[in-house]
């Protein structure tokens, strides 16, 4: 049963996330968040949902079939040059977005979630409760 969330999104165009069990994620991304199942993909082990404007798309990389999913990518020296410093990048962005909090994770990749779960949940909760 969904639950009304004490907040909505604006927009996030699109966010992936590796997750292990996708029943708990999607659960919560369900339920606390109000995100709805707009696709499911099982031959990718992936399910699509959309909150507000926002999509989102959950990997279980549990599954072997979500092994296409990149987990602990790094940027490369390559990657830097052609996209940019994500970290400087960051900075730039957060002041232009209004409310918007910059959190840094060293050595942290794309996945916080699951690379440094303690740290994410750390400063992820309480932004949520703002």
């Amino acid at each position: 049963m969904k639950t009304s969330v004490p907040f909505s999104f604006h927009h996030i165009d699109h966010v992936l996330l590796l997750v292990k069990g996708v029943d708990r994620a999607l659960a919560f991304y369900e339920d606390a968040l109000g995100a709805e199942v707009e696709a499911r993909m099982p031959a990718h082990a992936m399910i699509d949902l959309r909150a507000g404007l926002s999509r989102i798309a959950l990997v279980d990389i549990d599954d072997p079939r979500g092994s296409w999913a990149p987990l602990g990518y790094y940027a490369q020296p390559a990657d830097v040059a052609r996209l940019g410093d994500s970290i400087e990048l960051s900075a730039e962005a957060v002041r232009d977005i209004p409310h918007a909090k910059r959190v840094v994770i060293p050595h942290c990749g794309h996945i916080p979630h699951l690379e440094f779960p303690d740290q994410f949940l750390a400063k992820f909760l309480p932004f949520l409760r703002t």
